[in-house]
């Protein structure tokens, strides 16, 4: 994990029985961590998104979509790697090939938006934002074929934005949604997404929200 963990995340690994490492500070730094313990330990690697059958595990997502709302025109996906978008994409489009696919990074951690706007996998100097989520530093080859195949459009949404959405999902919705899990919605209501008229369903993923973050945005913004 990070060396700054959400602490009901770290605390719930705990709990399971697990043990957590420090990874360090990016997605980078957490993975060679692991390679390090792969070789060391042997222990297995699973990626969390450059793994094709972590894509098509959440390729099921996209096919629960299309199952309970047939006629969707747009499907709005939170990115960081890029293993949700992948699979979710590739679903939607070899099912149904006419939905439109937009995926949301934040605006200060832009790997997949600035790797499709420069052709390849580009890792970003810096990643700093409040969706610890979608903290990655560059997405995978495979995530980014699929990306680039079946993702219409990549996004961005600033900070405060998606701090509004926490609030407003919490306020209005009556749900606890991590920052990660409110950018795609961010996108749509603050007017980043041209849904206008459009049958739309947003991905809403994670909610292991830091209490102490949480109550301090409360304070501040409510």
């Amino acid at each position: 994990m990070p060396t700054n963990p959400v602490p009901s995340k770290k605390n719930a690994i705990l709990q399971y029985g697990a043990k957590v490492v420090d990874g360090g500070s990016t997605s980078i730094t957490m993975y060679e961590k692991a390679m390090e313990l792969h070789e060391k330990e042997g222990l297995v690697i699973i990626h969390p998104f450059e793994d094709p059958l972590v894509i098509a595990g959440q390729g099921t997502i996209g096919l629960e979509i299309l199952e309970e709302l047939p006629d969707v025109d747009t499907v709005v996906i939170p990115v960081s790697g890029g293993g949700l978008i992948s699979g979710v994409a590739a679903a939607l489009k070899e099912t149904k090939p006419s939905v439109r696919v937009i995926g949301v990074n934040t605006e200060g951690a832009k790997a997949m938006y600035e790797s499709l706007r420069k052709g390849y996998p580009f890792e970003v100097e810096k990643v700093e934002t409040i969706a610890d989520g979608l903290m990655a530093k560059k997405p995978g080859e495979l995530t980014f074929a699929h990306t680039q195949k079946y993702v219409d459009e990549m996004v961005l949404v600033s900070e405060e934005e998606i701090i509004k959405t926490v609030l407003s999902l919490l306020e209005r919705a009556k749900l606890v949604v991590e920052p990660s899990g409110a950018a795609a919605l961010a996108a749509m209501i603050h007017g980043r997404t041209a849904i206008q008229g459009k049958k739309v369903a947003a991905l809403v993923s994670g909610g292991n929200v830091n209490i102490k973050l949480l109550s301090e945005l409360i304070d501040n913004y409510l």
